[in-house]
């Protein structure tokens, strides 16, 4: 009698689901959210799980109450800052009638991952009917999966519960549900005849898909890019790939080798090894495990999700996950961190900041007028070049070498400074030539000058150091320069505020700006020539009487050029520099939490299930570390009067530099405030010795609330805040 082959038993598939945990049964959200208002909030959950005593969290009063957000009615979590901690809990069983708790030991891994929902994605059927309607998908969708069939040999139980339930719930007219995503489609074509056809027809699904609004906290090579938009499919969730995508790749690999093996077996264990390549006990491929430091994590911020068996009252088991919900990290912005409108805003602000020619303020009608170049006359600056002048020394510090050079972003400015002269008025000492070349990144027009100046800025006398530049050629009808009284030298404006800076914390331009920005604001805040006085010389001594500064049309319209897109490159590396929150108080910054597994299925095989829609957590918003709804009263003892004159000042403790103790030995603290306060500090001399201070902590307690009631009652005058600055009640002893 001829044998029969032998026909391996199938085993059951059991996928596994999410639900609410036992506790919440009839919780909105299968997954809870536990406040705690201590750090050891895990032992406290883990304790209060085993004795029976969770309940679900949506009838504890604080979920009512942690709802004060200005955009709308959603949970607000609180800051760590606040002492508040969260844990997320849900549970997972095997998806059967009677939902049996999944064995602790077929998890491999279990985490969740936080979405910021941005808005609300289309419904399916909307969507489909949009890319032609249920009937064109559906039959699509069954061509793909009958060329598929014959060729589906993957891992036994390969089908993720939402493929299943899709499968019997079956194709529905104008709401087809696609929840076979492209990665599976392509995946399971792999050995297949026909993969060209089949990957055409996954791009057209992927057409036809709704995309979702959610945003993911992206990571490369372990830093964070900040929240990203992933297309997604909006009404099938379960069916996304796994957030790391090494597993990704690492499970494709997987299902193909699985599907080798078995097509070797079926042939008769053909050997179709590789070159180099060893073979294990079993026959099957063997690499060799690379020795080296682990690659840094690319993918979807996830978080760890730890399983623990208990028993409800009636003996059940039950399988409970529960992790950690962080709501702090913050990311660097790549690239640009502005929105190209709100860096127009900034700006059309910048402009009408600036008088005009610099900007737009003072001049209803923007055209030339004569008399508009005129910046410096005798010396003495306008108010638009007073004002422009501020802006370059204050902001920008052009002219300053530093320790590293210039700063690069000061090219522009320097080069068009470097066209601007200091002559006496009416001198024909420079020519120039519009030569039509690009500099920097306004207009393009570049001017060639031949110069040949005297320095040594004093307004009555020259040092007799002369330096020769030659930048071009004269175009006018002269021969040669005329002669130069010494007294009245001429020079760039670059060179007049290298000098300037030259004199590090000494720089008189800066001190001279100071000093009169204080008189125009003690006079009312408005310029006057009276006010502004002459500029100073470099040297210290003297001004820069007897010469001027004038530009041209083009000139003003440079330099307005050149300002603005200064003010972008500052902002531009400034916010590059700025970490950005993680969580954020706009009226978009809605988020979610959603848990997932990677568990072992019937046949060996790693399976990820992401939570159902119905599972994910309650949307919540995160509260802003200064918001005075999430704060927590912080206890602060006071000290009481007897606590001043008592004990030795041992309290703070502050190691003061030789310098800095000859100052303070140099103050006049009897003559209380006033001119005499502070003296000229002893020159140096003697022991150079450092110094230790301490303070008494109940004096300095007591200054700090005395000078605080102070400050809030003068600045009380402008912000009328009183009603909003303390509370005092009587309080018994606690005990």
């Amino acid at each position: 009698m001829p044998l029969r082959p032998h026909q391996a038993r199938t085993r059951a598939n059991h996928p596994v689901a999410f639900t609410a945990p036992f506790y919440a049964s009839d919780a909105d959200h299968g997954l809870c959210l536990h406040r705690y208002l201590d750090t050891e909030f895990i032992p406290r959950f883990l304790t209060d799980l085993t004795r029976g005593r969770l309940i679900d969290p949506s009838r504890e009063s604080w979920w009512q109450s942690d709802r004060f957000s200005p955009h709308g009615a959603e949970l607000i979590l609180r800051l760590p800052v606040h002492r508040t901690f969260y844990l997320v809990a849900c549970e997972l069983v095997c998806d059967q009638p009677s939902r049996p708790a999944l064995d602790p030991a077929r998890i491999r891994s279990a985490g969740f991952v936080i979405r910021r929902r941005i808005g609300s994605a289309p419904a399916p059927a909307t969507a489909l009917a949009q890319n032609g309607g249920g009937q064109r998908a559906a039959g699509l969708l069954a061509t793909l999966r009958a060329r598929l069939k014959p060729a589906a040999s993957r891992c036994p139980g390969a089908e993720s519960s939402a493929d299943q339930a899709a499968s019997q719930k079956g194709l529905q007219q104008g709401g087809v549900s696609l929840s076979v995503t492209t990665d599976r489609l392509v995946s399971d074509a792999r050995g297949t005849a026909d993969l060209a056809a089949v990957e055409a027809g996954s791009q057209a699904l992927a057409d036809l898909r709704p995309q979702a609004v959610d945003a993911r906290w992206m990571i490369e090579d372990g830093e964070p890019l900040g929240w990203q938009r992933a297309p997604v499919s909006a009404d099938a969730p379960a069916t996304e790939p796994d957030p790391d995508p090494s597993r990704r790749v690492a499970a494709r690999r997987a299902e193909r080798r699985a599907l080798a093996n078995r097509g070797a077996a079926n042939r008769g264990a053909v050997e179709r090894g590789r070159a180099g390549v060893g073979r294990n006990a079993t026959g099957n491929a063997r690499r060799a495990t690379p020795v080296g430091i682990t690659p840094a994590y690319t993918g979807e911020e996830t978080h760890p999700l730890h399983p623990v068996l208990v028993t409800d009252a009636d003996g059940r088991p039950h399988t409970i996950l529960y992790g950690f919900l962080p709501l702090g990290g913050q990311s660097l912005a790549p690239g640009n961190p502005f929105d190209p409108t709100d860096e127009d805003t900034a700006l059309a602000a910048e402009r009408d900041r600036l008088t005009w020619p610099f900007g737009h303020r003072g001049r209803a009608n923007l055209h030339w007028q004569t008399g508009d170049g005129a910046l410096v006359a005798d010396g003495q600056p306008s108010r638009a070049c007073f004002e422009w002048l501020e802006l370059l020394v204050n902001r920008y510090h052009l002219g300053e070498s530093g320790r590293v050079g210039p700063d690069p972003l000061n090219d522009d400015l320097a080069a068009a400074a470097e066209r601007l002269l200091f002559e006496p008025p009416g001198s024909q000492m420079t020519t120039e030539k519009t030569t039509g070349r690009t500099s920097g990144k306004a207009n393009g027009r570049t001017s060639e000058r031949t110069t040949e100046r005297t320095t040594g800025m004093s307004a009555g006398k020259a040092t007799g150091r002369t330096i020769g530049r030659t930048t071009g050629r004269a175009t006018g009808g002269f021969d040669e320069w005329l002669s130069v009284p010494p007294s009245l030298p001429r020079f760039t404006l670059l060179e007049y505020l290298t000098d300037c800076f030259a004199a590090g914390i000494d720089n008189p331009l800066a001190a001279w700006l100071a000093d009169r920005r204080q008189a125009i604001d003690a006079a009312g805040g408005t310029p006057t020539a009276a006010l502004l006085g002459r500029l100073p010389n470099p040297s210290g001594e003297g001004d820069l009487a007897g010469l001027s500064l004038a530009i041209t049309a083009a000139d003003a319209e440079e330099w307005r050029l050149l300002l603005g897109q200064r003010l972008l490159d500052q902002a531009r590396r400034t916010g590059a520099e700025l970490p950005i929150p993680k969580f954020r108080q706009t009226q978009d910054d809605l988020y979610q939490v959603i848990p997932f597994v990677r568990a072992v299925d019937d046949a060996g095989c790693e399976r990820l299930t992401w939570a159902a829609p119905t599972v994910r957590s309650a949307p919540f918003r995160v509260a802003a570390p200064f918001d005075p709804d999430a704060s927590r009263p912080v206890l602060i003892q006071m000290p009481g009067l007897g606590d001043l004159k008592r004990g030795l000042a041992k309290g703070a403790a502050m190691l003061v530099p030789p310098d800095t103790a000859r100052m303070l030995d140099a103050l006049n603290i009897e003559e209380g405030v006033g001119p005499d306060l502070a003296v000229a500090p002893p020159a140096e001399g003697g022991l150079d010795v450092q110094m230790i201070c301490s303070f008494s902590l109940p004096i300095i307690t007591l200054v700090a609330m005395i000078l605080l009631m102070i400050m809030v009652m003068i600045l009380n005058m402008i912000f009328f805040w009183l009603p909003w600055v303390k509370i005092c009640l009587p309080f018994p002893k606690m005990k």
